[in-house]
């Protein structure tokens, strides 16, 4: 297996090379060849290392092979007559290169083994010279030559193997003979005298010689030393080695040439001369010389490039000023040096130069040139050009006449600049002047320079990012050190912070060394633990897997005095490059005030959606309240009529008075809706509180069930308030009721109690109606209702007081209303709090005690004597209301005049101003209402009496301030003794 390996090897090794391989990987294949045939005992395995077209000497027995087949079938006839392994041993070898694609081994190595016979054999110095070359890209044997001493056999007789060829002397000789005219290197054969005795054409060419110059010539006679100690170790058995500058001595000629000479034997394995293979290596001596010259220039490049990649920032300028006089003397230049661009790429400096000593330096000329006066380097902004060259100065185009001038001007007769590109960008340009003499740049010398202006380029680029990146640390740390946001990193490995900002300090109270110390868990409440914990291994994964590596999250943590820290996280996930782990940069932000104005926000968005629901029931209550009342006042005027009518019939009459009383009842309870607008003005009480509820107490208890009590405390001794006498026990009796229901039928106590608060201390949560806010530096009466029912959600508390909202069954919901109406009459509130499973409270807020004022009145318009009233313009909108009031005015014996709204009204008192004598007119009519109409008669006529009509409260009608004001206000429905009143009271005020 290890056989077939390296024969694996070989082959890899030895396939699409353009050079021979290295020594080692040649003297491994001449290895394996003599193993192949000499182990293995397998000639036809050779055929892999040896040319097809190989040829080959014995020299013991004279054989000579000019094809492999020929050789092949020598070998396989040799195994026959020795079978069995033949050991090699005590071998050594050598290699000598001829060419890029020609090498040469040869050496000494001994064999023993068995023939057929079991005759033993041994012998200790045979040599070897092959000859191997690439071929199409494959390394194969080419030529192989082979020698040895007599065999010393224990059978005196026994022959050594190869010599069952010597019949075929003769066609071997003129094998020889073909292999030698047609040789590639000169060839040639002397004897131990030195006379040659047979050579070819090369080695004459080689030499520069005639085979007349050289007859009877002995090779012992030159004078070069080392080339005749290679030809005398063939004469004693060794092989030799020349290589260097031979002068020919037939010809006046010096020939750099390699010669290789190796040792005949004769039959008795004595030597009788030797051969010498030659190769002139003057073209190999100009490209070593190219080699070399190249190798010193790549040598040049790589310090350069070793010295700019290792500089520390502090010492880029000094290196990158020595490596400019480095490769400026490697060329022969008098000047290098470094321009660099501004940002706008609109001048140019130099900012590096070397130049040697008898030289003028360029920097103070060229600072801040402008580009635009150098063609040449700006299109190196263009990248239309990659280098710019000129052997001559004197050559430049027309075109670059100004720049032109100006290297002449500096003395400069050969230039070189190249740009300095960073991801395609200009940023500046390097260079060489010669100003002693001219040179020229080959393309092999501008590529490798290429590399050093990479080279530079990323030294100018590190230099810009390393002052960048320390502007940045300075911004940085000011930043860190100053924002209000802690910045931190955290080793998700570890699972501690590798970096904490000091602004950690005012937030959390930890200094940053002691975080950096503690476990998330100290800072972390089992919540947020658990959120955390829960999330990391999602996110290491997705950072691992190249996905979502940026996370903004709310995190609740602690502070180190234990107070809950609202925060919010904003996570960018890297990997530390020299450590590996998984890292995360990140900025906690306090947000304990946002969430604040968050929440106020979200409180007075629910306010405003409140007052929205409160505006849209105040309009459809109160708009209900007077289309209803209008109804309600033709139903009425109508079983009034009717009444008047049927007087004798008691029957009817009982029945139209029925119907007139359940009017008056709808009429209540349109009132009722006005009441939860807070629009009904009632009269007020003064009221102690206090001395209320003791009152009440008993026949509260009386509507609770038996499992319920009800506790009365009182602290405070001034709770008297101005409130409506009846308003005030259906609040204390709408409450107790609500408490119980909460209650349901499990034991419970009802606790009332009756106090004194600031208006700065009343809650704003949950505050009702939405819109009310206690007035600044004032004191309300407070009266607290709390049950021990099982308290209301949120989403609840704020449906509390619509109308027909109730949790505990249908048909309820208005007792809760009418006290939110009765509270708001008297610009009070109520606020509620609720705790789950431990009840609610209501607290009712009464305004402190306030003498009641003087209502406003009416002011008549008529003067003070008899008012005679024969004819009522009436101005009504509504149809049916209009005809109803007409009807009973007329039975009143008034002349009635209708108008259909206020406009309708104004022409018909300007046509009859003369003839009325009163008008009641309607509030809410459409076009011109009723304000704006007796605003208008009363230009006409300023003493014109007038009654307003409406199906909203007195109160609210006369809230406002109006220039023209009735005599008297009658509210909808209305009947005839109200109608009569009205009337009465603006005859009584004339």
């Amino acid at each position: 297996m290890a056989h077939k390996q390296n024969i694996n090897q070989i082959e890899s090794d030895a396939q699409n090379n353009e050079f021979i391989p290295s020594d080692e990987v040649l003297l491994k294949l001449h290895l394996d060849i003599l193993d192949e045939y000499s182990h293995r005992r397998n000639p036809e395995g050779l055929r892999k290392y040896l040319s097809p077209k190989l040829t080959a000497i014995g020299s013991a027995a004279g054989e000579v092979w000019t094809n492999l087949d020929d050789l092949i079938a020598s070998l396989a006839a040799d195994v026959e007559q020795i079978p069995h392994e033949i050991e090699i041993f005590r071998h050594s070898f050598r290699v000598e290169r001829l060419n890029d694609i020609c090498a040469v081994i040869w050496g000494h190595f001994s064999v023993r083994g068995k023939t057929s016979q079991g005759i033993a054999f041994e012998n200790p110095d045979c040599q070897m010279t092959a000859v191997y070359c690439l071929i199409a890209g494959k390394l194969q044997a080419c030529h192989l030559h082979g020698s040895q001493k007599q065999l010393n056999v224990a059978v005196e007789n026994e022959p050594w193997p190869l010599h069952g060829l010597a019949a075929q002397l003769h066609e071997t000789a003129e094998k020889y003979r073909f292999l030698l005219d047609n040789s590639p290197v000169g060839i040639m054969q002397y004897d131990c005298a030195g006379y040659l005795k047979e050579y070819n054409a090369k080695f004459l060419n080689i030499f520069g010689t005639t085979s007349e110059k050289v007859a009877n010539v002995s090779f012992f006679d030159i004078s070069d030393r080392q080339a005749l100690d290679a030809l005398e170790a063939a004469l004693h058995g060794r092989a030799g080695y020349y290589e260097g500058y031979y002068r020919s001595f037939t010809a006046d000629k010096v020939t750099p040439l390699k010669m290789i000479t190796t040792p005949i034997y004769n039959a008795e394995s004595r030597v009788v001369g030797g051969i010498a293979i030659v190769e002139d290596i003057s073209k190999h001596r100009v490209t070593q010389d190219r080699l070399q010259y190249q190798l010193q220039l790549e040598k040049m490049v790589s310090s350069v490039a070793q010295s700019l990649v290792k500089a520390p920032l502090e010492r880029i300028d000094k290196i990158m000023e020595n490596a400019l006089e480095l490769s400026a003397r490697f060329f022969g230049a008098d000047r290098g040096y470094i321009f660099q661009v501004d940002p706008a790429i609109q001048t140019i400096s130099n900012t590096h130069e070397w130049c040697t000593n008898d030289i003028k330096s360029l920097i103070p000329k060229y600072q801040k040139y402008p580009l635009a006066d150098l063609p040449g380097v700006l299109d190196f902004t263009h990248s239309s050009a990659e280098y710019f060259h000129f052997e001559k100065i004197e050559a430049m185009p027309e075109s670059m006449g100004d720049f032109k001038k100006l290297l002449i001007d500096d003395d400069v007769k050969s230039i070189l600049l190249m740009p300095l590109l960073t991801q395609g960008q200009f940023i500046g340009l390097f260079g060489y002047d010669c100003v002693k003499t001219s040179r020229t740049w080959n393309s092999e010398e501008i590529t490798l320079l290429k590399i050093i202006g990479e080279m530079f380029s990323n030294a100018l680029l590190k230099q810009r990012a390393d002052r960048q990146i320390r502007n940045s640390d300075e911004r940085y740390r000011f930043l860190s050190e100053n924002i209000n946001d802690i910045i931190w990193i955290f080793d998700v490995e570890t699972r501690r912070y590798r970096y904490i900002s000091p602004t950690v300090t005012r937030i959390f109270g930890y200094t940053p060394e002691e975080l950096m110390q503690l476990e998330i868990t100290v800072h972390l409440p089992p919540e947020s633990l658990e959120k955390v914990n829960a999330y990391l291994p999602e996110r290491l994964a997705n950072l691992r897997n190249n996905r979502q590596t940026r996370y903004i999250e709310e995190l609740d943590q602690l502070g180190k005095d234990g107070r809950l820290i609202h925060t919010e996280l904003t996570q960018n996930w890297i990997i530390n490059q020299e450590t590996g782990h998984a890292e995360i940069f990140g900025i906690t932000r306090d947000i304990g005030e946002r969430k604040e104005l968050e929440e106020q926000k979200r409180q007075f968005e629910m306010q405003r959606q409140q007052n929205q629901k409160a505006d849209s029931l105040g309009r459809m209550a109160g708009a209900i309240a007077h289309h209803f009342n209008n109804q309600l006042q033709v139903i009425l005027g109508n079983l009034e009529l009717l009444g008047m009518k049927r007087q004798s019939d008691d029957g009817s009459k009982k029945h139209v008075g029925d119907a007139m009383r359940a009017t008056q009842k709808a009429a209540e309870m349109s009132s009722m809706m006005l009441t939860y607008l807070g629009q009904h003005q009632v009269e007020l009480n003064t009221i102690n509180l206090p001395a209320l509820c003791r009152a009440q107490l008993e026949s509260l208890r009386q509507q609770l069930p038996v499992t319920h009590q009800i506790e009365l405390t009182v602290s405070a001794d001034d709770a008297t308030i101005s409130m409506n006498h009846d308003q005030l026990q259906q609040i204390l009796k709408h409450a107790v009721a609500n408490a119980s229901e909460a209650s349901a039928d499990k034991p419970a106590t009802i606790l009332l109690n009756i106090g004194r608060v600031a208006s700065e201390a009343i809650p704003a949560e949950h505050r009702f109606p939405i819109d009310w806010n206690p007035l600044p530096e004032s004191s309300y009466v407070c009266l607290s209702v709390l049950d021990q029912g099982s308290g209301m959600p949120d989403e609840e508390i704020s449906k509390t007081f619509d109308p027909f909202f109730s949790t505990k069954g249908p048909g309820r919901g208005l007792g809760m209303t009418n006290a939110l109406g009765f509270m708001r009459g008297i610009n009070g509130g109520i606020t509620l709090s609720c705790v789950p499973d431990h009840g609610c409270c209501f607290t009712f807020y009464f305004p402190g005690f306030v003498p009641a004022a003087r209502e406003k009145t009416m002011i008549s318009g008529v003067p003070a004597k008899a008012l005679k009233i024969k004819t009522i313009l009436v101005v009504e909108d509504e149809e049916m209301v209009r005809f109803i009031t007409h009807s009973l005015l007329e039975n009143f014996d008034y002349k009635v005049i209708e108008a259909t709204d206020g406009r309708h009204a104004i022409e018909i008192f300007k046509a009859l101003k003369k003839q009325i004598d009163l008008v009641i007119c309607d509030l809410v009519m459409p076009g011109l209402d009723g304000w704006q109409t007796l605003a208008e008669l009363r230009k006409m006529d300023p003493d014109i009496p007038a009654i307003m009509a409406s199906g909203y409260d007195q109160s609210m009608v006369m809230r406002g301030e109006h220039a023209e004001q009735p005599q008297a206000f009658i509210s909808k429905p209305y009947n005839s003794n109200s109608l009569k009143e009205a009337i009465r009271q603006v005859i009584s005020n004339a």
